[in-house]
């Protein structure tokens, strides 16, 4: 009997465990998606060709942030190269005059015979900016070198500050062990890292005019030339798309390639990486792919379908207050399947909106108060930052509305999409009602493991 009662008892825990469950399942969102950068809409089928091209990679459509392809983005590899230099690059950029003059130092001509130099003697005096200019687009190591002793004195010190400047950018699967370029075996990163750094490198505008060029002419009467062939007129290879950013290969390594391309308005960032260290065909596999996106997919201004959606809705703060809402940026772009591009244009009701945020308090009007996804097929295609329209202070508190034309505007019900233009009724109520019907199901469900569990108490039958 008492082992009969501790088997009932233990049912009846696991039991209760699985109710707990029930309950805090529904309280999960529905689709999650990882990362800063939106999905696009529709998902055309992949060229197999293209699917074997790169071990790792991620194309980002840079003015819609949707991700447009993406394979193994969390694999580890060994970075060299570019993706080193854009780092060191980085650091400086924050951390020195670009128009100094400094020495070069002793430690140049202890450079391995194998290292990619540029020539620089020591006692020679140089910009800033034009040394890196030599090793962003050159990769020269005497360069970087130099750089790096004069921000911290030792190529060790820079190293420590170039992993704490990852850490900050959110590049949390990244260790370097050289500000050089060059192959450590320690030295680690991901497509989806280097990708958070190319976009911090591109918002600085010395920094992406420097590598966009082709050649560069320093001070000191020196050109130095971009070592990618697809930036080099005359070449093959080159396509007028390309940007920059730069590459790197080794036998140990492997080879990677960061590419900023522009074409109208449009613009990709893609990372790759390859097992093999033939960097003329991961130029051309990248190209291919930059191709694929491009032809794939078209840009979409939806400016107007999501200001008629803010304007329609209104967030209550927790002191009683209500924030209507303003956009936050001038204009709204989205990257969607070629195929998809015109029946978007016509069917505004293909979109919801996620979870507005909360306001314990009302913010002055203009406030950056958040921002919110815009969805399409439970997928969030674009991240909207928001502006705290007309505010209404909470009600007793005698103050006004900022904006006494709209301060009776309180009929919208709060984190609702009303009907905006296209939406049919099954669609509205599925938004508006859709998570209560799923949280009424689960606590029904726990209600009845809960009451079998109380029936299979010691003296019931």
């Amino acid at each position: 009997m008492k082992h009969k009662g501790e088997a009932r008892r233990m049912r009846k825990c696991a039991l209760l465990r699985l109710a707990v469950c029930c309950i805090l399942l529904c309280l999960l969102p529905s689709f999650a998606y990882a990362g800063q950068y939106g999905a696009p809409v529709g998902t055309p089928e992949v060229p197999p060709e293209i699917q074997d091209t790169f071990d790792a990679a991620l194309l980002l459509e840079r003015s819609t942030k949707a991700v447009l392809y993406q394979k193994d983005t969390e694999r580890v590899f060994s970075p060299t190269g570019s993706a080193v230099n854009l780092m060191t690059a980085y650091i400086l950029r924050q951390e020195a005059d670009f128009e100094q003059e400094i020495p070069v130092i002793d430690a140049v001509e202890s450079l391995s015979s194998g290292a990619r130099k540029v020539g620089l003697k020591p006692g020679q005096r140089w910009l800033i900016k034009d040394l890196v200019a030599t090793f962003l687009l050159y990769g020269a190591q005497d360069a970087a070198l130099v750089l790096c002793d004069h921000v911290c004195g030792t190529e060790e010190a820079f190293v420590a500050r170039m992993n704490e400047y990852a850490q900050s950018l959110g590049m949390e699967n990244t260790v370097y062990k050289n500000c050089l370029g060059a192959y450590a075996q320690e030295q680690v990163s991901t497509v989806s890292d280097l990708m958070l750094l190319c976009e911090a490198v591109l918002r600085d505008d010395i920094l992406r005019g420097m590598l966009g060029k082709s050649t560069y002419d320093a001070i000191n009467g020196k050109t130095i030339e971009n070592r990618m062939e697809i930036m080099q007129d005359g070449q093959e290879s080159f396509d007028a798309r390309i940007r920059g950013i730069g590459e790197g290969a080794t036998e140990e390594a492997g080879a990677n390639i960061l590419l900023y391309a522009v074409d109208g308005d449009q613009a990709w960032l893609f990372v790759g990486y390859r097992k093999d260290d033939d960097q003329r065909a991961s130029e051309k596999h990248a190209i291919t792919l930059l191709n694929y996106g491009s032809q794939a997919y078209h840009t979409l201004d939806i400016t107007p379908l999501v200001e008629n959606m803010l304007q329609r809705l209104k967030i209550t703060t927790e002191d009683g207050g209500s924030v209507s809402l303003a956009g936050g940026a001038a204009g709204y772009k989205i990257s969607a399947e070629a195929s998809l591009a015109r029946e978007i244009g016509s069917d505004t009701g293909v979109f919801s909106l996620g979870e507005l945020p909360r306001l314990e308090t009302a913010p002055e009007k203009g406030a950056a108060i958040g921002t919110v996804w815009l969805q399409w097929a439970e997928q969030n295609v674009l991240e909207i930052p928001l502006l705290a329209g007309v505010v209404t202070p909470p009600s007793g508190t005698g103050a006004q509305p900022q904006d006494k034309r709209e301060e009776n505007n309180l009929e919208i019900p709060v984190y609702t999409v009303e009907d905006w233009p296209g939406a049919d009724r099954e669609q509205r109520f599925t938004t508006l009602y859709g998570s209560w019907i799923i949280i009424g199901a689960a606590t029904l469900l726990a209600a009845i493991i809960l009451l079998w569990a109380h029936r299979l108490r010691p003296g019931k039958r």
